[in-house]
């Protein structure tokens, strides 16, 4: 996860300085000094690498010549090429050359010899993972039938990368039907989830009945979530779809919250309204303290997802009034107010907690809130 975290900011990082003044080599050959500047990064970088203590320490220390590398472009590309392939190079040099240097170049002449990499049993499998990456920014159809095969390699780590890297054909019926069948032959809730993630990201209808079934009977929580997510999304957004998701939300085994923040997110009102009446109804029969808590958790989520989105539905007005009156929580009426007063623009009282403290520290509230959630849902499952 921490390699994850190191290539994702050094990634963003190299965008960033790319677009600022350097090397701007426009010639097919490039230049005398292009060239000898690339030899000379590399030079440098090997050597860095060589004295770092551990990968994230090489990366962090690389950033200034791999930022150089990438501004030079596509005629670096020949000789960084030379490095990546030579075996005896070190593997975090390698790898670090094909994912921040390589994937942000996104010269096509890459393809082929990143293929060659990916599927070489023999090779580092660090550097294997890298380039099973990086293929995916191409999204090249060459690329397609080995990143299918690792979806069943022994490797875990390559396993992630193939789908990682195919969420990046967005569109493409084939590589969606290949994560499809993963999903469909995988019993791990971890793979499961992933390959959930993975086809929300890719946003192919033919996936809309697959992310249906998970969200109804997914092996884990986080499958479920995932698929809501994706169900949820605009870009994939289907009747049969949000006919699933309105579903879900009567559903206590399913992530309620997030298809609420979604359906709201979405302008789905009629469903939202009918599923906060019937919240309203529940408080109404006073219930206990742990039936209490999950139904205010929704209602401030809601709360929450009209004051953050800006979303105003004045018809909502008379059920979120209803259920200020009823909560026996000063945080679910604080979202609650704070949500009324920006539907109206009329001013409504939330004990303690005003709409501008919300508007302060909303992310914060709200984490908190989660931790007391997850803390009453342990509890309950240990039979406390």
């Amino acid at each position: 996860m921490r390699r994850a975290g190191l290539f994702l900011f050094i990634s963003v990082f190299l965008v960033l300085l790319v677009g600022c003044d350097g090397w701007q080599v426009t010639s097919s050959g490039g230049s005398e000094e292009a060239e000898q500047s690339v030899e000379e990064n590399l030079s440098k970088m090997e050597s860095t690498v060589e004295e770092a203590e551990d990968f994230e320490s090489a990366g962090w220390s690389t950033m200034e010549y791999m930022n150089n590398l990438v501004k030079i472009g596509k005629p670096a590309v020949p000789k960084i090429l030379e490095v990546v392939k030579d075996k005896s190079k070190n593997s975090n040099l390698r790898s670090l050359l094909i994912h921040e240097v390589l994937g942000n170049i996104k010269d096509e002449k890459c393809i082929d010899p990143l293929i060659d990499i990916a599927e070489d049993n023999e090779e580092d499998e660090g550097v294997r993972e890298n380039a099973v990456k990086v293929l995916g920014k191409f999204k090249d159809e060459r690329a397609l039938p080995l990143l299918k095969d690792l979806l069943y390699s022994k490797s875990e780590s390559l396993k992630e990368a193939s789908l990682y890297a195919l969420s990046g054909y967005h569109d493409n019926e084939d590589a969606a039907l290949a994560v499809i069948d993963f999903l469909r032959n995988s019993e791990d809730e971890g793979e499961r989830m992933l390959a959930c993630k993975v086809l929300g990201s890719m946003a192919h209808p033919v996936a809309i009945p697959f992310l249906i079934d998970s969200l109804k009977n997914g092996k884990g929580r986080g499958e479920k979530l995932w698929a809501a997510y994706a169900l949820g999304a605009r870009n994939l957004r289907s009747e049969e779809g949000i006919q699933a998701l309105r579903d879900a939300l009567y559903d206590e085994t399913a992530p309620q919250r997030e298809i609420l923040v979604a359906l709201i997110n979405q302008r789905e009102h009629e469903i939202v309204r009918e599923f906060l009446r019937y919240l309203v109804e529940e408080l109404k029969k006073n219930p206990d303290r742990n039936k209490r808590s999950d139904i205010e958790w929704l209602l401030r989520s809601a709360g929450w997802a009209y004051f953050t989105y800006k979303i105003k539905d004045p018809e909502v007005v008379p059920i979120l009034e209803d259920a200020l009156e009823l909560s026996q929580f000063g945080i679910t009426k604080g979202w609650l107010a704070s949500a009324l007063t920006f539907i109206t623009g009329k001013s409504y009282k939330a004990g303690n907690y005003s709409p501008g403290y919300f508007e302060q520290h909303k992310e914060g509230v709200l984490r908190m809130e989660k931790e007391i959630l997850r803390k009453r849902r342990r509890e309950r499952n240990e039979g406390r």
